[in-house]
């Protein structure tokens, strides 16, 4: 397993709303996304 530093990997995403994959643990992959303007947030019921 790697370390990785998330500013770091955040400072190369140059696009915004485009997630980028940065690391996996297990099966689960780790994205970090640039926003811009307001984000609305809301939840899904199940």
């Amino acid at each position: 397993m790697q370390a990785v530093h998330l500013l770091s990997e955040l400072e190369k995403v140059t696009e915004y709303w485009s997630p980028q994959v940065v690391g996996q643990v297990n099966d689960q992959y780790i994205k970090v996304a640039k926003l811009k303007g307001q984000l609305a947030w809301h939840q899904h019921v199940v």
